[in-house]
């Protein structure tokens, strides 16, 4: 007999009423496969009509309002802390509100959760949106603890291919778009940190929390999810912009590119007294991105 799945998807959002409505549709729009699904929509303060749109469009999806100032992971956390109230769900799926994703999306990744067992966290592969599609995220084969270092099974902006990459995968960090989580994993090791990660951040902290307490993390390649990566932080170096910009994004807690949440993550899981070598590297490579790594990318 194969597992069954019951999920309860959490969405933050902020003032991204259409891209909300599209990942909507395509999740009430999924093939039918071994899962139950609830969806959960944290509102964060938007004030474009997300709420009114739910209320009218989605009667069915439960909307946890928030007050403005929770950011992605606080966000999160609230979503699930709503779902574990009423224990009607044994997994949480967390996803974007500017993600998409195609019918056999769920299909593929429950699949990939019964291969990885009921203990685990399974992640998405993810691609952007944009054409030429290129494949942002897809897993770590290791980490270089000693300077917090990752080797990825994937070069970023490697493009996209559908078949080429298949099948589950050990990782030791994880994008946010997308993961399957257990509620038991919750339970065991906490929500996701939003003290030391408001925005970014918290998504490798849980794979190398849960991965520290037993906890088995794959990516999958064949559940697939594409990102609209123009809408992302504007001080992400893909994205080329401005030295200005770039340059303020180091010193706002908020940003991908934060030293501060840089600091929190190597000195929670470097190695003692080498972590500062670890964090001036990382900002250096950062700057090299912005410099010459992705000067030949154009997202369109």
């Amino acid at each position: 007999m194969n597992p069954y799945f019951p999920i309860a998807v959490v969405i933050p959002t902020f003032n991204r009423k259409e891209c909300l409505a599209d990942l909507l549709h395509q999740l009430f729009g999924q093939q039918p496969g071994d899962f139950t699904l609830e969806i959960v929509v944290v509102v964060d303060g938007s004030s474009d009509g997300t709420r009114e749109m739910l209320e009218t469009d989605f009667p069915g999806v439960q909307v946890v309002q928030g007050p403005g100032n929770w950011w992605f992971t606080r966000s999160v956390n609230e979503g699930i802390r709503s779902i574990r109230s009423r224990r009607t769900s044994t997994y949480v799926l967390i996803l974007n509100d500017d993600s998409v994703v195609e019918p056999d999306y769920l299909r593929q990744l429950t699949r990939a959760q019964a291969e990885a067992g009921p203990e685990a966290i399974v992640g998405s592969l993810s691609v952007t949106e944009e054409s030429p599609r290129r494949i942002t995220f897809g897993g770590t084969k290791r980490t270089l603890r000693w300077l917090m270092k990752t080797i990825d099974y994937v070069t970023p902006f490697e493009p996209y291919v559908p078949g080429r990459l298949t099948g589950l995968h050990p990782t030791q960090s994880l994008n946010g778009r997308g993961t399957l989580v257990p509620v038991a994993v919750f339970d065991r090791i906490g929500l996701l940190d939003e003290r030391r990660f408001p925005q970014y951040g918290s998504d490798d902290d849980l794979a190398l929390t849960a991965l520290r307490a037993g906890i088995p993390v794959y990516i999958s390649w064949d559940a697939v999810v594409f990102d609209r990566v123009r809408l992302t932080a504007a001080g992400t170096p893909y994205l080329h912009p401005s030295l200005s910009v770039f340059l303020n994004s180091f010193f706002n807690r908020y940003s991908v590119n934060s030293i501060r949440k840089t600091v929190f993550f190597y000195r929670k899981h470097g190695l003692p007294l080498v972590w500062p070598l670890g964090v001036a590297l990382s900002v250096a490579a950062t700057w090299r991105a912005w410099f010459w790594k992705y000067r030949h990318i154009r997202i369109e």
